[in-house]
């Protein structure tokens, strides 16, 4: 399983999720993160591409994307930070 690490970043970007549905689905994500650590799509903007770096994937869950890293060789995810779908092109 892989490990997961929580930026800061992203526990602050928490705080623009209103509802407790998507709270809790973004949070059920972040729970099957060590054993599917693959997840989610290299297909990002390049805006995002250029804020968290080359290589970052995208998780969406409701109207946000989850922004994470992994690296394949450490087996390690990095949970980088959580923005909203409109913002994010």
């Amino acid at each position: 399983m892989a490990e997961v690490r929580i930026s800061e970043g992203f526990e602050e970007d928490l705080g623009i999720v209103l509802s407790d549905k998507v709270l809790d689905d973004i949070l059920k994500i972040i729970e099957i993160l060590p054993t599917i650590p693959s997840m989610g799509s290299t297909d990002v903007a390049a805006a995002l591409a250029y804020e968290y770096g080359e290589g970052v994937r995208k998780i969406p869950v409701g109207p946000f994307d989850i922004v994470i890293f992994y690296e394949d060789e450490a087996d390690r995810v990095t949970v980088l930070g959580l923005v909203h779908q409109r913002a994010a092109w």
